[in-house]
């Protein structure tokens, strides 16, 4: 196995694997040039059609980070690993529904074994407001997408149609409370906020 690879496309195919089963999604050209060593995007993007050519890989020509390991049980015709494209949200806007294409920053494949039947979202967190959950800025979190909460959950909602924020949820004194944890920050109350989903899992960098 792997004879037909020389070392730069074994050391590219095996990071990309591992990066996947430990973050469970590809990394980005720019880290695989510098994990591997590529002096330059191209040389990467050469090497990874090679192994897309050779049959290790299969690679999105559109979807950036959009790289999957084809598993060596399925190369040989038999079954197939699955991951689904998720996408990445940017700013939504009332109105709108949450997976217009115009909100849609980018796709992310994600295994299987963490979606369900029910569709699903991925946001990029900014700021700091929930660090005492052990959420940080530009950690990025799988959301599934619904309209209730139970008290406690942590959910993405849009505020007064103008700005989404991901904070824990509460309904008291028959309105909805937003509490995020950071003791920096104070509660949300507004008459206006929709739940668009809630936290389902965890994605974070280390640099």
């Amino acid at each position: 196995m792997f004879s037909d690879l020389n070392e730069k496309e074994k050391s590219t195919l095996q990071y990309i694997a591992n990066t996947v089963n430990e973050k469970g999604y590809p990394p980005s050209v720019r880290e695989i040039c510098k994990s591997v060593g590529f002096k330059s995007t191209s040389t990467a993007y050469a090497c990874l059609n090679q192994l897309k050519d050779k049959g290790y890989i299969r690679k999105d020509s559109v979807k950036t980070r959009a790289l999957e390991v084809i598993d060596p049980i399925e190369r040989m015709g038999f079954a197939k690993k699955n991951t689904v494209d998720i996408p990445i949200i940017g700013k939504v806007t009332a109105g709108t529904p949450i997976l217009a294409v115009e909100n849609v920053d980018d796709y992310i494949p994600i295994s299987e074994h963490w979606i369900n039947s029910k569709e699903h979202f991925l946001l990029r967190v900014e700021g700091d407001s929930m660090i005492n959950a052990g959420i940080y800025n530009n950690d990025i979190v799988l959301i599934e997408q619904c309209q209730t909460a139970s008290n406690g959950d942590i959910v993405v909602a849009l505020i007064d149609g103008e700005y989404t924020t991901i904070k824990r949820f509460f309904y008291e004194k028959n309105r909805i409370c937003l509490k995020p944890e950071n003791e920096k920050y104070s509660p949300i109350f507004s008459d206006n906020i929709k739940i668009l989903g809630k936290l389902k899992m965890l994605i974070r960098k280390f640099d």
